[in-house]
């Protein structure tokens, strides 16, 4: 569903039982969706100006759900293997919320899978990048206030992340191989 000026949702579809959905209400919001394998299910909510949305999920059983709510947020989901080959990733789930202006976002989950990404981010300008390689990691991440920067990597097995920031301008770099 679309409502308002010069919208964009463009959703490409290789294998069986994929579902996407598209919402999106104010101008010129964007969102790419991929999704080869089986099973894969992606829903993007758009509400405001000069959003973006790339959303890439190769194998079985990846969901992705964003909603970003603003102006200018951009959001990138990639849920496969490095070598992007069919199948080859399982059972990622990134839900992710966007609220307020000029906010990045950036998932990328590989490798055997099971992993799972929540992240919320409200104010202006923040930015993270979360990574999960391996198998079976968590990663809850927040940001509320304003310049805040999340760097973020996890490898190996199980691995759990929690990080939380509000206010303004914080760093916060995390890497776990375990």
């Amino acid at each position: 569903n679309q409502f308002g000026n010069e919208n964009k949702a463009e959703v490409t579809q290789i294998g069986t039982s994929n579902i996407s959905g598209s919402f999106q209400v104010g101008d010129d919001n964007s969102n790419t969706v991929l999704q080869s394998g089986t099973e894969n299910w992606s829903l993007v909510d758009q509400n405001g100006t000069d959003n973006t949305v790339n959303v890439d999920q190769w194998g079985v059983n990846n969901i992705s759900n964003l909603s970003q709510d603003g102006t200018g947020n951009e959001a990138t989901i990639t849920q496969a293997r490095r070598d992007t080959s069919a199948n080859s990733s399982n059972s990622n789930t990134s839900n992710a919320t966007q609220d307020g202006v000029d906010n990045t976002l950036i998932v990328s989950q590989y490798g055997v899978g099971n992993h799972t990404a929540d992240t919320s981010q409200s104010g202006e300008e923040n930015f993270a990048r979360i990574r999960q390689g391996g198998n079976g990691h968590d990663a809850l991440i927040t940001q509320g206030g304003n310049n805040n920067k999340i760097y973020s990597q996890q490898s190996g097995s199980l691995n759990q992340l929690t990080i939380d920031q509000d206010g303004n301008d914080n760093f916060s770099s995390e890497y776990t191989n375990g």
